[in-house]
Parts: structure tokens; C-alpha cells; sequence
């Protein structure tokens, strides 16, 4: 057969696969990402009817698709590229029966549904397709693609209980809170007044504008009854005046601090919220006491002497200032020592500039660089990063543990000190042209 010929076959071949099947039994085998051609115009009724998931309470003229999941990842699967007619989509696990994963009918504002699913490497999931309604199919695309969540926009750490905080870029609740347990966390629980106004004081205007602050308060389970996503107990709430208030029936089961009110008292929304109120930012919160933040190039700390080398004192809780960002660069921790979920976090670094991060084994306090350092002894190059939009972190996924790369045991008592170490090119103070965050300290 000629290369041609075969080229052909391939491309019928490929063509035909994504057609779906009319049956569940016999579902068209795919995997991975990619788009999947599909004409529901002759497709009959497979499946059983779905409460709530469409204004019907079934998926009428479907096709079938089974699909096998490479990675372990939040997925987007839709049919927006379909033009014409309404469709509907389901995704089970494991087979025709299986549970039900995630259905809709909306998402893309033309006719076309979205769904996400968090989708586990190696399992089969049976993907289904058709209208929300009786009535004529038409042809459209299948689309399956990796989920982008929200990036990390900025940290702090509160220096009262030692939990770290990520501000997330502006997402739905789902996808913040996808994002935290991808980090090894939640939204976060908020415990007490002082906390709640803590959060507001460092995260309630953004350059200048306030914002919407997902946390992880939400009654999506069961309606009126508000739980954390962390499993935590409820021994605190903030409502603004007459929250919540479902929508007034319309549907909002998720909460955030409200940016319209100077006290950021609390308001429940629906998952992906419309004006006023869209894309609130997540805030992540990491609960440990493992990693102590010091030696701060504030000029107040008084846990060392040695201050910034020409007077470039960074902002509270942070290195000495750089060329780039006044305020200087920070280093947080979050998660626990033992069993080893430690990450650090590298912020208000020049963006994209090259990161090292350093485990020393003692205490110093002298000058390093354009900062000061408050390590010394022997010294481990962890790892060297970039960063993006001045954020950098290790261990990132596929990294080993963070005791690991250090040569330390997890419950061995043993105290180590963590910097990270970044380029500063523009001339500043001294000819180092680098500069060093404040310091870690881990008792292992």
C-alpha cells in the first residue's frame, strides 16, 4: 500500500472513531486529548434520564465515547464548537452504570456544554452526548483538553499562627479550590475575628482595587448547611446583612469576602458568579507551624543585627530590598514536617530571573550579597528555578520531598535553615548583582 493510500485509511479511520457510538455497550474508544467529530442527527435515546441535569431531566439522541484518561489532572470536556442546536453532555466512571462524574447542558453561551472533571490516570470514563431536549441533532466537535486552574498571585504569612496564604488569580470557587488540593490544601477556614480581619488587612485591595476572596466555606452538599471543604468544624461566620440568601432561590452555594464592603464580611455565591461579583480569587491556606519565618530586612527585626547593606530595607516579613521590587523578596513554608509536605515559596522576586534555593545547618548573621543572610554552616544547593510573574516554589510535581533534596529525616529533631538566593542584574547597592529572601527555619 502506498504512503498515500495509507495516509488516507488513517485519516477515514481516525475520522470514524470520533463519531461516537449510538450504544453505550459498544462506546467509541479514545483517549488523551484531542477533538472528536460527532453528528447526532440520527442517534437514538440510549441512556438513562439524569435529574437536574438538563430542563428535561435527560440527554435526548445520544452518542457514546469511551475515553481513557493518561494523566491525573482536572479536564475540560466540551461541545462548544457546536453551532445550530442545544447539546448536553454526561461523563460517568468506569461504565454505562457508573457513577456519574459531572453533566450539563451550558458553559459555552452558544448552545455548547462544558464540564470539568477531575480525572484520575488510568481509569475509563463514558462520555455521552445529545440535547437537552427532544428534537433534531446536528453535527459538532467533542473537545477534551487539560483545565487550566488559577495561578499563584501573591503570599503572606500570618505571623501569629504561621499559616501561609496564596492569592489566586480571579476562577470559578471549583477551580480555586481544585487549585489548593493541588497545592496540598483547601480554601481557606476561617476560625475567628482576628483572623478574618487579618486576611482583609493583607488581601482585601489588590494594587489599589478591592476584590472578592473565595474561602472554603459552601453549602453545595446539602443547602443551608454551611461546612468547610477542609472537614473543619463551623465555630465562626461573618454575614454581611442579609447573607446568605441562595440567590434568592437562584443557586449560590459558595463563599467569599465581599469586595463592595469595607469590612469584607461574607456573601454566598454561585460557582462562577456574574457582575458584580466575577472571578473572585482564591485564597489558599496552608496550616503549618513547621516552617518559622525570620531574619527579615525590615530594620526591625530583632531576631538579627546585621541590617541591609545601604539602607534598602525591604517591606514586614521580607528580604532586603531589590532593584525591582521595593519591598523586597519573601520566603514562606507551607505544609508539615513529618510526614514531609513541605514547600517553599519564593515571592516579589524580578520576574523571571533565576532562583537558588539553599538548606544551611546553623545560624548566621551577616551580609550576603544586596541582603542579609541569617544561615551558615554547610550548604545545600537544593535546586535552581525560574520563576514566573515573580513567583517560584520547591518542590514543584515530580520533585522529590523537600527533606529529600536536603539529605534530612522527617522526625529526627534536626533544624535546618532555608533561603532562596536570586539574580538582581540592574546595578543596585553592591556589585553583587544578587540578593537573598528573609530565612526559614525547620525543626525536622
Amino acid at each position: 500500500m502506498s504512503r498515500h493510500a495509507l495516509l488516507l485509511l488513517l485519516l477515514c479511520c481516525a475520522t470514524a472513531r470520533g463519531q461516537g457510538s449510538d450504544l453505550c455497550a459498544s462506546a467509541t474508544p479514545i483517549s488523551g486529548t484531542g477533538s472528536f467529530a460527532f453528528d447526532t442527527s440520527a442517534a437514538t435515546t440510549d441512556g438513562a434520564a439524569i435529574a437536574g441535569c438538563t430542563s428535561s431531566g435527560q440527554i435526548h439522541g445520544d452518542l457514546w465515547w469511551s475515553w481513557f484518561c493518561t494523566t491525573t489532572e482536572p479536564y475540560s470536556i466540551e461541545t462548544c464548537s457546536t453551532a445550530g442546536f442545544d447539546t448536553a453532555l454526561a461523563v460517568y466512571d468506569g461504565s454505562c452504570s457508573g457513577p456519574l462524574e459531572a453533566c450539563g447542558d451550558e458553559g459555552c453561551g452558544n448552545g455548547g456544554a462544558r464540564v470539568v472533571v477531575d480525572a484520575f490516570a488510568g481509569h475509563t470514563y463514558l462520555i455521552r452526548v445529545g440535547r437537552p431536549t427532544a428534537g433534531a441533532g446536528g453535527a459538532g466537535s467533542l473537545t477534551i483538553g487539560l483545565h487550566p486552574l488559577p495561578a499563584i498571585e501573591r503570599s503572606f504569612t500570618d505571623p501569629t499562627s504561621g499559616h501561609l496564604y496564596h492569592q489566586l488569580a480571579g476562577s470559578s470557587w471549583r477551580d480555586a479550590e481544585r487549585k489548593a488540593q493541588q497545592l496540598g490544601a483547601h480554601l481557606a477556614t476561617l476560625g475567628d475575628q482576628a483572623e478574618h480581619d487579618w486576611l482583609v488587612a493583607q488581601f482585601h485591595l489588590d494594587q489599589g482595587q478591592p476584590i472578592d476572596l473565595w474561602i472554603g466555606l459552601n453549602d453545595r452538599d446539602n443547602e443551608g448547611m454551611f461546612t468547610w471543604s477542609s472537614a473543619q468544624s463551623v465555630s465562626f461566620t461573618n454575614w454581611s446583612p442579609g447573607q446568605p440568601d441562595d440567590g434568592q432561590g437562584a443557586g449560590e452555594d459558595f463563599v467569599a469576602l465581599r469586595k463592595d464592603e469595607a469590612l469584607a464580611r461574607w456573601i454566598d455565591l454561585a460557582d462562577l458568579p456574574a457582575a458584580p461579583h466575577a472571578l473572585p480569587h482564591g485564597l489558599v491556606e496552608f496550616v503549618s507551624g513547621a516552617a518559622q519565618a525570620f531574619c527579615f530586612g525590615d530594620g526591625l527585626d530583632p531576631s538579627h543585627t546585621t541590617l541591609c547593606p545601604c539602607g534598602n530595607h525591604g517591606g514586614t516579613g521580607r528580604g532586603c530590598a531589590n532593584s525591582f521590587v521595593p519591598q523586597g523578596a519573601r520566603l514562606a513554608g507551607g505544609g508539615a514536617a513529618n510526614p514531609d509536605t513541605l514547600t517553599l515559596y519564593a515571592s516579589g522576586l524580578p520576574a523571571g530571573v533565576t532562583v537558588v534555593f539553599v538548606q544551611q545547618d546553623a545560624p548566621g548573621d551577616s551580609v550576603l550579597f544586596d541582603g542579609v543572610s541569617c544561615a551558615s554552616g554547610s550548604w545545600v544547593r537544593l535546586a535552581t528555578r525560574g520563576n514566573v510573574a515573580g513567583l517560584a516554589a520547591l518542590p514543584l510535581a515530580g520533585d522529590p520531598a523537600l527533606s529529600v533534596l536536603g539529605g534530612v529525616v522527617p522526625g529526627s529533631g534536626a533544624r535546618r535553615y532555608y533561603s532562596a538566593h536570586y539574580r538582581n542584574a540592574a546595578p543596585f547597592c553592591t556589585p553583587a548583582t544578587a540578593n537573598t529572601t528573609n530565612a526559614l527555619r525547620v525543626d525536622w
